[in-house]
């Protein structure tokens, strides 16, 4: 694969934006590196964790348009806290083929981040179906779906509250094949707490069905999503396939839970 080469600028960052897309894959250390691929100020992250359980795609208007390339970022955690310690709304950047220079409008503050190679990032997401026609990742899995329901806030706090307490960390969501799903965090031999939600699902009703996910991941979705009741969270899903979590801009996806089939209720 040939490598995209970056043009050297000295331009600007929109701190906030970027902030939040780094945040949105980080998930508190769930992945420690990705690569953010910058186009006509656009920049996009398509990422899957190590153990290949968990997948996010975000995009956001990030950079002045000077800026372009694919930036192998190999240490998630360190740009995310100087960008945390900056309130300035823009800040300025330089970027060569080997570091990304971040400094505060005033220059009192400046970060060289090293560049890794992208290739050596292994949490990029790669499609290896077809490499000469690439399908867009969003919409191939948005094709899998046939279910659809808001996420409430209420459902978030409660959930966020009881998962750290629980030992066995694995959920399971049930849908009853009509209107509702519920959420049930802690295994069968551990306590249980019961999340019935009162949002309606959306999709052509078929038999109940559940199946299970990793609770640890689903938590540190719901940690990042700054609640917006005019645009909530959406969580899509459908029979033995991916369950996504979308919130504007960003859609993360997470895999059903290795050997644990889906039981019809």
């Amino acid at each position: 694969m040939s490598k995209k080469k970056k043009k050297s600028s000295d331009s600007v960052i929109f701190t906030s934006l970027l902030l939040g897309m780094l945040k949105d894959c980080h998930l508190a250390g769930v992945m420690e590196e990705c690569v953010l691929d910058i186009s006509a100020g656009q920049g996009s992250i398509e990422a899957v964790d190590i153990t290949n359980s968990l997948m996010v795609i975000t995009k956001s208007k990030i950079t002045s348009k000077s800026i372009s390339g694919s930036f192998g970022l190999g240490n998630l955690e360190l740009l995310i806290k100087f960008l945390s310690m900056n309130n300035d709304k823009k800040m300025n950047v330089k970027n060569t083929s080997r570091q990304m220079n971040i400094k505060r409008i005033d220059g009192q503050r400046k970060l060289n981040y090293l560049l890794t190679d992208p290739e050596l990032i292994a949490t990029r997401l790669i499609d290896d179906d077809d490499v000469d026609k690439p399908v867009d990742p969003l919409k191939k899995l948005s094709g899998l779906m046939k279910y659809k329901v808001i996420i409430s806030e209420k459902i978030i706090k409660d959930f966020l509250s009881y998962i750290g307490m629980l030992k066995d960390k694995d959920i399971t969501i049930e849908f009853d094949g009509k209107k509702y799903i519920t959420v049930v965090c802690g295994g069968e031999n551990d306590h249980q707490l019961r999340l019935k939600s009162k949002a309606k699902v959306k999709g052509k009703s078929k038999k109940a069905f559940g199946f299970k996910l990793n609770g640890e991941h689903l938590a540190h979705i719901f940690n990042v999503i700054e609640y917006d009741a005019e645009d909530p969270p959406v969580m899509r899903f459908a029979k033995k396939k991916p369950t996504m979590i979308t919130r504007k801009s960003t859609a993360w996806a997470l895999m059903p839970v290795v050997g644990v089939e889906e039981e019809d209720r």
